[in-house]
């Protein structure tokens, strides 16, 4: 059982590490193309240097092969021939907010709509990026985002698809009270990430994470859900003189979990995170985290404070801009919970990947792009011991398959509204634990 187990662990992480490289060849592919086309505007520009529909070809080239000097000089060379381009000098603007020169860039901005006449759509823009000009100045930085809306689930409580279950090594009968049941909820879930500038040369700060998440339910009210979690810390260089652009972030944590409107469980622990981007396509990041987790036992949750313990969480993965509209993402984790009761402590490995697409609204319908994802995740858990209760010859082990679907209709640069459409099943050696769930929610998602 355990070879099997860790022969098909094994094979996850493969297919990962197989589908990797064919994603990078198909995108060196498509960069062979595009510097193909590239060259090809080159050529086309020097032989008509005063062309300056060629020259914003060029320099829309060059800017998707991430080569900012070209794209600047050709630019620049433009507005030689013609001072009055307020789009130019927008493009301009944004090219030196990428490379940090702000204040190149809010000349730029500034003089792009500068004139009476300017195009609306580049006026919103310049404003955009001159307030994101101000944010970057400052030595506190605020980011974020809010999104609530509705839910609607087949296995809310998370309960059994059969009667037929497991009790002290016996067969029983479970009363349909504890089965599956379907219910709605409202929610809400925001946070908000703010940065301390340390003023370093390699722009180093204090980062600090709020998350705060609220449900209601309609009918299962012990289902009620409070959230609100804190890390803090700073996000530094990483030997930076071996290893160019790696940061690292050690940080605290703490969090407060309330249940039907009493506390369930609280937490405190730490961890660190390392992040590190190979050219501008490639992100990745691993960390590990420890969690002190305290349950409070109370009248409906009587034995609760047993799942108290000690969580030890690993993980590493990535995300892979495809093209500049399609990105793949991959993680591994693993997380070891040690719990007062060993038939409560338990190890728990999970593979999970996606796919976004961005795409222009269909028929013109909305001016920002949409975003269309889809996920999936193969999540085992292992057990300690058997659960008396349950049943003591069984060592609980369960696998569990999760999908989900969604598409963000972008309203504006920072509204959307999210539908998604999520399945869940889990397989368990003992049917208390076997259970599907199909989720189906929209909402509205505001950024700042």
């Amino acid at each position: 059982m355990v070879a099997k187990a860790v022969l098909r662990r094994l094979a996850v992480l493969a297919v990962v590490l197989w589908i990797w490289p064919a994603l990078a060849q198909d995108n060196g592919e498509q960069n062979a193309a595009l510097k193909a086309q590239y060259d090809a505007a080159f050529q086309e520009m020097f032989r008509n240097p005063s062309d300056l529909d060629l020259m914003f070809k060029f320099a829309g080239l060059a800017m998707r092969l991430g080569n900012h000097e070209a794209a600047i000089s050709t630019l620049e060379r433009m507005l030689i021939f013609n001072p009055e381009l307020p789009r130019v000098r927008l493009e301009l603007g944004v090219l030196y907010l990428r490379l940090g020169s702000y204040s190149t860039s809010r000349a730029y901005l500034a003089k792009a709509i500068e004139r009476k006449d300017v195009p609306q759509e580049v006026r919103e823009r310049a404003a955009a990026f001159l307030a994101e000009i101000d944010k970057r100045q400052s030595r506190h930085r605020f980011t974020g985002s809010a999104f609530a809306g509705a839910r609607y689930q087949t296995n809310a409580n998370a309960g059994p698809g059969s009667p037929a279950v497991r009790a002290a090594g016996f067969d029983a009968v479970l009363d349909d009270l504890f089965l599956a049941q379907s219910d709605e909820n409202l929610f809400i879930i925001a946070t908000v990430q703010h940065d301390y500038d340390l003023q370093t040369q390699r722009s180093e700060t204090w980062q600090t994470n709020v998350l705060a998440y609220a449900s209601k339910q309609r009918e299962l009210s012990e289902l009620d859900l409070g959230i609100f979690e804190v890390t803090t810390g700073p996000r530094l260089a990483f030997a930076p003189e071996a290893i160019e652009d790696m940061t690292i972030r050690p940080y605290g944590l703490a969090n407060i979990v309330v249940l039907d409107k009493e506390r369930f469980f609280h937490t405190y622990g730490a961890g660190v995170h390392l992040a590190k981007p190979f050219g501008q396509k490639v992100l990745t990041d691993a960390g590990y985290e420890f969690r002190r987790k305290l349950f409070r036992s109370s009248s409906d949750r009587p034995t609760a404070d047993e799942l108290s313990g000690y969580e030890h969480a690993v993980n590493i993965g990535g995300r892979f801009a495809v093209t500049e509209n399609i990105l793949f993402n991959a993680h591994l984790s693993a997380v070891f919970l040690s719990a007062k009761k060993d038939y409560n402590s338990n190890r728990e490995l999970a593979a999970l990947g996606g796919v976004s697409i961005r795409y222009d609204a269909p028929f013109g319908v909305t001016s920002w792009p949409w975003l269309f994802s889809v996920s999936g995740a193969r999540i085992i858990t292992d057990y300690d011991d058997p659960d008396p209760a349950v049943d003591p010859g069984v060592t609980r082990s369960d696998k569990e398959w999760r999908v989900a679907v969604s598409n963000n209709i972008g309203l504006t640069r920072d509204w959307s509204i999210v539908v998604q459409v999520q399945y869940l099943r889990a397989d368990s050696n003992l049917p208390n634990f076997e259970r599907e769930n199909m989720v189906a929610l929209i909402g509205a998602s505001w950024n700042f």
